[in-house]
Formats: structure tokens, sequence, C-alpha cells
């Protein structure tokens, strides 16, 4: 980590983290910190952080403690089958041929959804026993399913893995 002078007032904090030690969810909360002391160097007023009910050990014996459940064999067996033996390519209409060497390039879209949209999604999913986020990606989904006329999508999908409430405030 370096602090970088760019002008007579300007400066900028470098960071470079390996995926090992940190995630996209981890960089969120110590930016937040960062920036809570920074705010409070400027301001002269003391910065108290949330303390965690737990620490990233505790978190460890519980992940080690779950790995000895039977119920992760069952799981781990699950996925084995369900994701054995070639897996369906998503064959989306092109207005050109693919390159012959795979490039990796994309892009991103943004859109943003009316308040009065959200609120209805919010409460269908609650009707439905679902998040959010589950909510979007069956439409995304049946999306692409119709887009493509294939019934079987495989989405990829970032996760923190925070599904306890307690280590949400973690870093690691």
């Amino acid at each position: 980590t370096r602090i970088l002078k760019v002008d007579r007032e300007e400066w900028v904090l470098i960071c470079t983290m390996h995926h090992i030690i940190s995630d996209g969810w981890s960089m969120g909360i110590l930016l937040e910190e960062w920036m809570a002391f920074y705010e409070g160097a400027l301001t002269g007023k003391p910065v108290e952080l949330k303390e965690l009910s737990i620490q990233y050990a505790d978190f460890v014996m519980w992940q080690k403690e779950w790995q000895k459940e039977e119920s992760l064999n069952q799981h781990l067996q699950y996925w084995k089958e369900e994701l054995s033996g070639e897996l369906p390519v998503l064959q989306l209409p092109m207005d050109r041929p693919r390159p012959a060497v795979q490039t990796h390039r994309g892009a991103s879209q943004s859109l943003i959804v009316a308040n009065s949209l959200q609120e209805k999604l919010k409460d269908l999913s609650l009707q439905e026993g679902c998040t959010l986020f589950m909510t979007l990606m069956a439409a995304y989904q049946s999306f692409l399913s119709r887009y493509t006329g294939q019934d079987d999508i495989i989405v990829g999908s970032p996760i923190a893995n925070r599904n306890v409430k307690e280590i949400e405030g973690l870093i690691g």
C-alpha cells in the first residue's frame, strides 16, 4: 500500500492485494473503514468502527467443523453429478462470427429500475419466499432461455460467501 502525492492538494492511495487474502466484499469493507478514518482525520472527530461479534479465526473453526459434516458430502456428490459430463454452452444469436481464439473481452450494461418496479419485485420475492437476487436471476435465465431456445442455462455468479450475519463485517 502506498500514498502518492499527485499535486499540492491531491493524494492517491494505492493498494494491491492478492485475491487469496481478500475478496471484493472485503475490499468494500476495507474501503469503508479507510474512508471513515480519512473523514475522522479531516474533521478531527474520533472514529469508532463497529465491533465484530466474531473474528476470522472463529469463522475458520466453524468452517472446519462444517466440512466434517455428512451433509457436506451429500452436497458435494449432488454437484459432482449435476455438473458431470458436457456442460451446455449458451448459443446466443450472433450478428458476426465468433473469433477463432477467445479474447474474454466483455462489456457491461447498466440500467436504473424505477422505485415502483423495485418495490413490486421485492414484494414478489417476499411472496415467493426467495430473495430479490433469486427473482432477478430467474427472470434473467427465463430471458436467456426464450432468446436462445435452450432449456438448460448456466449462469455464473460471484458470491461473497457471507451467509451468516455475524461474518458480514469480516475481512478475508
